[in-house]
């Protein structure tokens, strides 16, 4: 994986206080991933966090990201034009930031819902 210039690492956030056996913390999953040799997973009825359990909703930790347009807004061309090109690039976009992007299908269903979403 590569860094952004400026950016740290978050061990030093991630690093239990000095004789804490056990300490919870809620961060995440991209941080996670990022120290995997010093975190454990919490799984929830079994169902630990992957990329793939968190995409299809099975791990219950996790939570969607959204965007919020109101109608008056979208009608403005510049922000048609943002909310596109956002739901046209969010999987890259989220993979850039280290989210888990939201499901293609997802994606595609509201970039073809947005025309009806201005037409009212």
């Amino acid at each position: 994986m590569t860094r952004k210039p400026g950016a740290r690492r978050c061990r030093a956030r991630t690093t239990p206080p000095p004789g804490s056996r056990a300490g919870l913390g809620y961060l995440g999953f991209s941080h996670y991933e990022e120290n995997r040799d010093i975190l454990s997973a919490f799984a929830v009825d079994g169902v630990p966090p992957t990329t793939a359990t968190i995409t299809d909703g099975s791990y219950p930790l996790s939570r969607p990201l959204f965007i919020y347009v109101n109608r008056t807004a979208l009608a403005d061309p510049e922000v048609n034009d943002f909310v596109r090109y956002y739901l046209a690039h969010a999987e890259a976009l989220a993979h850039e930031q280290q989210f888990v992007p939201a499901p293609r299908a997802i994606l595609a269903q509201e970039l073809a819902d947005l025309p009806k979403a201005t037409a009212r």
